[in-house]
């Protein structure tokens, strides 16, 4: 959009032709399995975690001998159906979908022989929202785990030891978060003191978690045809991407410099039958996962 000197914008949008380089990601190796719904990578002991949806369990890959052929160390088998996984430590955490579960607990400090050390839902003591979990979001910097429950459409926050509560083998709950919409909650992305989650039809919200235990909605931003899957910031944090899973669905970026006057800066769409999944921003680079685009 033109803009003056002043920084003020007029409604005039202008095309930009893109060009892009050629293909720069290339194959080093691969794990051949049936299923691979989610994972995640422990780059220290360069191990991968791989769900298999469903009650088809999790792979434990060494990848550290030979990328260009990893090999299996060991298997979850019948876990139930399994939707996210994240590591943190010495610890495999597991969130679960329909099968009353909530989230698994795994001491994976042998990764060749895992053991599950706490189970986080149905008559553990924990909320009824825990019953499932849809995705769940270790916080990097903080001991904080974020779960987005299908049960209730809320986010649950839990600490493993934030502030001396819990710990990484059992979680305490902080506080619960919604908005309203018909679907809920879908996934979460939380650094430093901002917790950013796609809510569906309900667009996205940002949250101040200064205290976990009582977030501070920031702004919530809804928009026409919403059905926002993920949500990522930029590095700078003046940015957010936003994905839209839904047929004609496609990559968003708001300008988020004022919370107070959220705008679309820019979108992208490969063409017009791409459905979009997940956005994850790593410096300057956005990776976009598509169903049948596969990545850019």
């Amino acid at each position: 959009r033109a803009r003056d000197a002043k920084g003020n914008r007029d409604s005039n949008i202008v095309e930009v032709s893109t060009i892009f380089q050629a293909n720069g990601v290339q194959l080093l190796g691969q794990y051949e399995m049936d299923t691979a719904a989610d994972l995640d990578v422990d780059n220290a002991r360069d191990l991968a975690f791989i769900s298999q949806w469903h009650d088809e369990g999790v792979s434990i890959v060494d990848l550290s001998a030979n990328k260009e052929n990893p090999t299996l160390l060991a298997t979850l088998d019948n876990i139930g159906y399994n939707a996210d996984v994240q590591v943190k430590g010495d610890y495999l955490y597991i969130a679960h979908e329909h099968w009353g579960r909530g989230i698994d607990i795994y001491d994976i400090s042998d990764p060749s022989d895992p053991s599950l050390v706490k189970k986080v839902g149905p008559n553990t003591g924990y909320p009824f929202g825990l019953e499932d979990c849809h995705n769940l979001w270790l916080q990097p910097d903080r001991d904080l785990l974020y779960c987005a429950s299908s049960a209730n459409g809320n986010v649950e926050i839990l600490s493993i030891g934030e502030n001396g509560l819990g710990s990484p083998t059992a979680p305490s709950h902080l506080a619960s978060l919604s908005l309203n919409g018909d679907w809920g909650v879908h996934d979460v992305y939380a650094e430093d003191n901002t917790l950013y989650v796609g809510f569906l039809d309900a667009g996205f919200a940002i949250y101040n978690i200064t205290d976990p235990s009582s977030p501070v909605l920031q702004a919530q931003k809804g928009y026409e045809d919403a059905f926002c899957h993920n949500v990522w910031p930029s590095t700078d944090g003046q940015y957010l991407f936003s994905t839209d899973e839904i047929p004609e669905g496609h990559l968003r970026i708001w300008d988020i410099s004022d919370l107070g006057n959220i705008s679309q800066v820019a979108s992208y769409q490969p063409n017009e039958d791409a459905i979009i999944h997940n956005v994850e921003v790593v410096d300057d680079h956005a990776y976009i996962s598509y169903y049948t685009e596969g990545l850019k």
